[in-house]
């Protein structure tokens, strides 16, 4: 998986101080479009690459909150959540990838396919990360 940044728009905080801030953004699947999806690639025992695409379709809250912020009328914060994906694949071996099931020669890791990895991601971004992840 490759690192991207992704900008969700810009919030207008009246100039204070914060004893607490918090964000945050619910994605939820739209139509065909996942609520989150991570795409990379794996390269397996032989040597072969195979594009790796993991996949969230239901409802999916991800929350960031900053203590004692001070804004004032000059000042511009960026808020961020970060999803290290080496925390969210703990527990995903390169035996389970090389066993993982493959469609049109992408390993799909999704609550329907592969759900064995998915589970493990699942249960690492819930435990890392302030995220919940719903049902529709």
């Amino acid at each position: 998986f490759s690192a991207v940044a992704a900008e969700l728009g810009n919030i207008i905080l009246a100039q204070n101080t914060y004893s607490e801030v918090e964000f945050k953004i619910d994605l939820d699947a739209n139509g065909s479009e996942a609520a989150l999806e991570l795409n990379g690639q794996f390269t397996n025992t032989a040597g072969v690459v195979k594009p790796v695409i993991f996949r969230v379709n239901t409802l999916l809250e991800i929350k960031a909150e900053q203590n004692d912020i001070i804004i004032t009328d000059n000042s511009n914060t960026t808020a961020l959540t970060t999803l290290d994906l080496s925390v969210l694949t703990n527990g995903v071996t390169q035996a389970l990838l090389n066993n993982a099931s493959v469609s049109n020669g992408t390993i799909l890791i999704s609550s329907s396919s592969n759900s064995n990895l998915y589970n493990i991601i699942v249960a690492n971004l819930q435990s890392h990360h302030d995220v919940e992840i719903g049902h529709n």
